[in-house]
């Protein structure tokens, strides 16, 4: 069956909690960083695949959280594909730039607990907008 959306994700709760979802199929990459994520999610845009969510949807930086999970339709479009090349574009070297020389912290599990948390709370915000709960829900 064909999935209208692609989650790309590090996130472990949003890969518990969507992997039977009707609509969305989960990309889950446990071993990938946020910029790693940025970087998977534009390989999945130059083969044609759109940006439901903006890979920067939240005020955390690349080294604040851990998780990262964005969005994706092959099916729908919300710009076109040259705005959605330019945004991950953008985002990649923003993520860049403020993660540069730093290391990853270490987090304890109620930490990394909470990280998910947040990147799932970003996630079903944007799922709960009007635009995609028509297409999601």
């Amino acid at each position: 069956m064909h999935k209208k959306f692609i989650f790309i994700t590090n996130n472990p709760s949003i890969s518990q909690k969507y992997q039977n979802h009707d609509s969305i199929f989960v990309q889950y990459l446990a071993e990938y960083d946020f910029c790693d994520i940025l970087r998977e999610t534009q390989s999945f845009i130059e083969k044609g695949y759109h940006l439901m969510t903006h890979p920067l949807a939240s005020n955390l930086k690349p080294k604040q959280c851990p998780y990262k999970s964005v969005l994706l339709s092959k099916d729908i479009a919300v710009f076109s594909a040259e705005r959605d090349s330019e945004i991950i574009k953008l985002s990649i070297q923003t993520a860049d730039k403020l993660s540069k020389g730093m290391k990853n912290p270490r987090w304890n599990e109620k930490c990394l607990k909470d990280f998910q948390i947040i990147d799932m709370s970003v996630v079903e915000s944007a799922l709960q907008s009007s635009l995609l709960r028509q297409w999601v829900m």
